[in-house]
């Protein structure tokens, strides 16, 4: 029995119904094409439908209203592709305007509890809803939310009329049709297709169907920038689940590469197996998602969003260069400081090249980014001193020109003593020849 699903009361407010980690499965359940105009050519959306077994929609996040999805798209050859999409379920703005299935990329999710004749968004000239009510969707009575339209696209004969239908409470996308006509000048081409919900875990009720989970130790990878981190993927039966696991993963971006060590597991019934998670990236912050889907059977599909953390740490000396003498010490000071959160021990080590050049860091080790003193003393010369920090496989390094000069000379005494002594010497010359003289004209003279 169809009943209307119309909430006394009803205040809007345009908010998500669907939480992080929850997943919907769509099949498409038919795709035309026909032309009479050779010049009008299928569209490639239409193609992708065609070659496609079905689809994977994962809540990776959500910040206000603000929804970001993970669409899977599992093709008949084997293949799959996955894409990222951000709703703004108050403004209907999304960053890609078409999803793997369909070209209407900001009606994938609506905000949870609307109703005729709700505007799905909450801007001027959203589209009201034509019809809300209850009817059973995998086997579950839901209110369910209709929205139907025909439009033109402008300076063309392409009319296009879409079908939507919302679960009511989550406002998450049920079923999408489509039919398309288009004029051209050598005849009519007409196409439509069909997709509809095969399984979501939003409102089934536990399955006793044979079925697996997929969990991730640690939920946050916290690696260093030219380093890997790992986690662990665990894979567990549930039911009685007996079969090959296939696992994929995908990276947000092209800075951050993930691969795992086993894409493909046995599971055993009530066993577990598990496979490792590697990611290396650029400084910053990324969720990927890791995907299993069993190889045989109902299809059965289920994700772990992983979040990836990539620090660093910068090293540098606060002079590009030093002179000292060959009497005394120089000093530079080091610093390091942590980028992203970078807050690990690092250990400090000083090399100098040519010989003849002696330094020292104080401290050698830090428990986090902080500074050191750098000392140095040796012979006149010129040198290299290489400052190394390093900190599990991640090391970086400062350089620092050292440029030793002679010691001046010391003062000479003589320059104070000289005088004085000659002085001194003349005078008692003098009187020793005096005193010489004198006796020698007594011997002369001794009458006198």
């Amino acid at each position: 029995m169809v009943l209307p699903a119309i909430i006394p009361g009803h205040s809007v407010s345009y908010q998500p119904g669907v939480s992080v980690g929850q997943t919907i499965q769509y099949e498409p359940v038919y795709v035309t094409w026909t032309s009479s105009d050779p010049s009008i050519l299928e569209p490639e959306i239409y193609k992708d439908i065609n070659a496609s077994k079905f689809y994977s929609l994962d809540v990776t996040e959500i910040t206000g209203a603000n929804v970001t999805l993970l669409f899977t798209v599992f093709y008949d050859d084997g293949t799959s592709t996955s894409s990222g999409l951000s709703v703004d379920l108050d403004t209907g703005l999304v960053n890609d305007t078409r999803t793997p299935f369909t070209l209407y990329g900001e009606y994938v999710l609506l905000a949870g509890m609307l109703q005729k004749p709700d505007t799905i968004w909450s801007i001027t000239g959203s589209p009201s809803l034509n019809l809300t009510l209850t009817e059973s969707i995998l086997g579950v009575d839901r209110g369910v939310n209709f929205l139907n339209f025909t439009g033109v696209v402008p300076g063309s004969s392409v009319v296009y009329s879409p079908g939507f239908a919302w679960d009511q409470q989550s406002g998450a996308l049920v079923e999408i049709s489509d039919s398309i006509s288009v004029h051209g000048p050598g005849g009519i081409a007409q196409g439509s297709y069909h997709i509809a919900i095969t399984d979501t875990d939003i409102w089934s009720p536990p399955s006793s169907l044979p079925d697996f989970s997929i969990a991730t130790d640690p939920l946050t990878i916290n690696a260093h920038q030219g380093s890997s981190g790992n986690a662990t993927i665990m894979l567990t039966s549930i039911n009685g689940f007996a079969d090959m696991v296939s696992l994929t993963v995908v990276s947000p971006s092209t800075s951050l590469a993930c691969t795992l060590s086993a894409t493909t597991v046995n599971l055993n019934p009530m066993g577990s197996n598990t496979s490792t998670l590697s990611c290396f990236g650029t400084l910053g912050n990324y969720t990927a998602v890791v995907i299993g889907t069993n190889t045989s059977g109902v299809y059965i599909l289920h994700s772990s969003p992983v979040a990836i953390s990539i620090s660093d740490f910068t090293i540098h000396l606060d002079q590009g260069s030093m002179t000292l003498t060959s009497d005394r010490a120089g000093t530079a000071t080091i610093t390091l400081t942590g980028l992203n959160g970078f807050s690990d021990a690092i250990t400090l080590t000083v090399n100098s090249t040519p010989q003849g050049l002696v330094c020292t860091v104080n401290p050698t080790d830090l428990a986090k980014p902080n500074m050191a003193i750098l000392s140095c003393n040796g012979e006149p010369g010129t040198y290299t001193v290489t400052v190394t920090a390093t900190s599990g496989h991640t090391t970086h390094q400062a350089i620092e020109s050292v440029q030793v000069d002679s010691a001046p000379a010391s003062p000479q005494l003589t320059s104070y003593l000289t005088l004085p002594l000659v002085y001194a010497g003349i005078a008692i010359a003098i009187g020793t020849v005096s005193a010489v003289s004198f006796l020698l004209a007594r011997k002369r003279n001794p009458a006198q």
